[in-house]
């Protein structure tokens, strides 16, 4: 039960980070998108590789502990690709979920809509870990890390996803806020093989359902 508890704390303190005021401080250098989602998955590994960490959170499953160790085990150095994932706005993710649930989105108001619009958009990584059972949902969200930065290279909410040669991939959600206020949400993808298991499962989409979701993968680096 303490546990348990812990466990919703630690999840309420990693949505609120997206809520906290920060001081007004001048960095000498911003950094680049890129760079700052390296370095929430230099976070993200320290939390993978304290021992107690994940004892304190998830001692109870021997699937979550081993899952840990594959994770802290990875190989991070340096990406071996980064893939930028948009969605166009002229398409709606909510709107095919709901034409295929028989679901009338025009009860919503316009506002409710937009955000969930977004939040489905950049929750796409979690969405996807769900396919792997609540082991690595628990795991995945226990070791998510955030942060909020002022940025004028970000033009519009998107996914960066940093794949590496022996590791898990990482996706980095990118959500602008007002003004130049940015946030940042990492989270480990569970499937080493990701971006091609992504583009197949659109064209098997559009393939079954005869529609289309315009989500745009494209590499960066």
């Amino acid at each position: 039960m303490k546990k348990r508890v812990l466990i919703m704390v630690l999840s309420l303190a990693c949505l609120m980070v997206f809520a906290k005021p920060r001081a007004k401080e001048e960095s000498p250098k911003e950094k680049t998108l890129m760079e700052q989602g390296l370095s929430l998955i230099d976070l993200m590994l320290e939390k993978a590789s304290c021992d107690a960490y994940i004892e304190m959170f998830l001692s109870d499953s021997f699937n979550v502990k081993e899952n840990a160790k594959k994770i802290k085990d990875g190989d991070y150095s340096k990406p071996t690709a980064v893939y930028r994932l948009v969605k166009d706005s002229s398409s709606s993710v909510i709107q095919l979920m709901a034409d295929m649930m028989d679901y009338d989105l025009s009860v919503l108001p316009p506002r409710l809509k937009e955000e969930m619009e977004r939040q489905v958009f950049l929750s796409f990584a979690s969405i996807w870990n769900t396919r792997n059972g609540v082991y690595d949902m628990a795991l995945t969200s226990m070791l998510a890390s955030g942060s909020i930065f002022d940025s004028d290279e970000l033009k519009e909410d998107c996914i960066y996803i940093y794949t590496f040669k022996d590791a898990y991939p990482v996706s980095v959600s990118f959500k602008r806020g007002e003004g130049r206020a940015c946030s940042a949400a990492a989270l480990f993808i569970m499937d080493k093989d990701f971006p091609n298991n992504l583009i197949q499962m659109l064209e098997e989409f559009k393939e079954e359902f005869n529609m289309e979701m315009k989500i745009k993968l494209e590499k960066i680096m």
